[in-house]
């Protein structure tokens, strides 16, 4: 009865351990930067030159409509410094597309439109071609600053930043943060408490023969 017992909790924890690493809660949005762990890369743009941001900075690449993004002249933080998406066409601007050197689970930004319009951005997280989350953000009402933020429990190496509702397209980000998540520590605890479980079992029956 013994053996049965710890079978049974051995196959129970093996499967739950499988579900913990196999199911995904999805994404959600941040609601600042309190969310971050505090040792996030954090990209401020301050001593970039006015226009185009060609090649990686801080380990991220910025492209707009196929080219690179540009460096303008207003901010969040105050040093006239942030990145913004590209005129393909007289006033349009194509979605701001990030590309990060190496996978991550959270990210967050300043951002703002032009003049009196409002803000609702689509948020798309991808691994490579991969679109693996997705987050709509209400309209703040007005071009001031505001944060967007994102975690998701599967990790992207690409944002698309697509501003649907204002009048050309026209989207600026400041104070840019990432990271990869710390995994959480129940899965690991689980699967350890199997592989002890299976020992265990392992030990008795050698025993009982």
């Amino acid at each position: 009865m013994k053996l049965k017992t710890l079978r049974k909790s051995a196959l129970l924890f093996i499967v739950t351990w499988g579900m913990s690493v196999s199911s995904h809660a999805g994404v959600i949005a941040l609601s600042g930067v309190g969310d971050f762990s505090g040792s996030e890369t954090l990209l401020d743009f301050a001593g970039l030159s006015y226009g185009a941001l060609g090649g990686s900075y801080g380990g991220v690449t910025f492209t707009s409509g196929g080219v690179a993004a540009t460096i303008g002249g207003d901010s969040f933080d105050g040093d006239a410094k942030s990145v913004g998406s590209t005129p393909i066409g007289n006033p349009y601007y194509s979605p701001l597309i990030l590309d990060f050197s190496s996978d991550i689970n959270r990210v967050g930004f300043y951002a703002r439109s032009n003049g009196s319009d409002g803000l609702l951005l689509t948020a798309s997280l991808m691994m490579g071609s991969t679109v693996v989350g997705l987050v709509d953000y209400a309209d703040p009402g007005s071009s001031a600053w505001a944060f967007y933020g994102i975690e998701s429990d599967i990790a992207f190496d690409r944002l698309v930043i697509d501003p649907d509702n204002n009048s050309n397209g026209y989207v600026r980000i400041d104070a840019l943060r990432f990271e990869a998540s710390v995994p959480e520590p129940m899965p690991l605890m689980l699967l350890g408490t199997g592989i002890m479980v299976l020992g265990l079992r392992r030990r008795m029956l050698a025993k009982a023969a």
